[in-house]
C-alpha cells in the first residue's frame, strides 16, 4: 500500500508560493522552501524530482488556476461583458489581497529565472490578455483595439502592484481595480483623441 502524502499538493504549493513571491527564483533557497513546506529536503525532492525548477513551475500553475477561478471566470456565463469585467476586477482584488500580494509574473520575469519558468509566465500572461480581449470583442470593440486594451490593462495591474509594493501603500492598486472595467469599455474617442482635439488643448 502506498504511503499517504503528509501534505496535499494544494497545501504544499500554498506554502511554497510565499517564498518565491518574497525571494524570487534565484533568491529562494532549498532550505527556505523546506522550512516553509514543513518537509525535509529529501521529501521535497520526492515530490518534485526536478527540484526548485519543478516547484516554481507548479507554484506558477497553481497561481494561474487560482486566478482563473477568482478573476477570469467568476461571473455567470450569461452576464454581460461589463458585468464580467467588474467581476474580474473584484476577483483581482481578492487574488492580489487588495494589492498586498506580489505577482509571480513580476518575480519570475527577471534575469536568472530559468527559460522554462519564463515560458510559463509568457503563456499565462498571453491567456490573461486574450481573456480580456475576448470580452471586449463581445462588447463590440474592434479585435485589434481589444487586444491593445487587454495589454494595457495588464500593464496597469502589474504596474500598480509594483508601485503599491514600492510605496507600501495599496491605494494605487485599489484605484486601478476600481476603474478597471470603465477604463476598458470607454469609447474609442476617449482612448485615442483626435489631432484636432489634442491641438485645441
Amino acid at each position: 500500500m502506498a504511503r499517504p502524502e503528509s501534505i496535499s499538493d494544494e497545501d504544499l504549493l500554498s506554502r511554497l508560493a510565499p517564498v518565491f513571491r518574497a525571494r524570487g527564483y534565484e533568491g529562494a533557497s532549498l532550505a527556505e522552501l523546506s522550512e516553509a513546506s514543513g518537509l525535509a529536503k529529501a521529501a521535497l525532492y520526492h515530490r518534485f524530482p526536478d527540484g526548485k525548477l519543478a516547484m516554481a513551475r507548479a507554484v506558477l500553475a497553481a497561481a494561474e488556476r487560482q486566478m482563473a477561478a477568482d478573476a477570469l471566470a467568476p461571473a455567470p456565463p450569461r452576464a454581460s461583458p461589463a458585468e464580467r469585467l467588474h467581476a474580474m476586477a473584484d476577483g483581482l482584488l481578492r487574488f492580489y489581497d487588495g494589492g498586498r500580494r506580489t505577482c509571480l509574473v513580476d518575480v519570475f520575469s527577471v534575469a536568472g529565472t530559468p527559460d522554462a519558468v519564463r515560458a510559463n509566465v509568457r503563456s499565462g500572461a498571453a491567456r490573461w490578455i486574450a481573456g480580456i480581449a475576448d470580452l471586449l470583442v463581445e462588447a463590440g470593440i474592434d479585435p485589434a483595439e481589444a487586444r491593445r486594451r487587454g495589454e494595457d490593462a495588464v500593464i496597469r495591474i502589474e504596474g500598480a502592484l509594483v508601485l503599491s509594493r514600492a510605496l507600501n501603500d495599496t491605494a494605487p492598486f485599489e484605484r486601478v481595480a476600481k476603474t478597471f472595467a470603465a477604463d476598458l469599455l470607454r469609447p474609442a474617442a476617449a482612448v485615442h483623441p483626435s489631432k484636432k482635439e489634442t491641438s485645441d488643448d
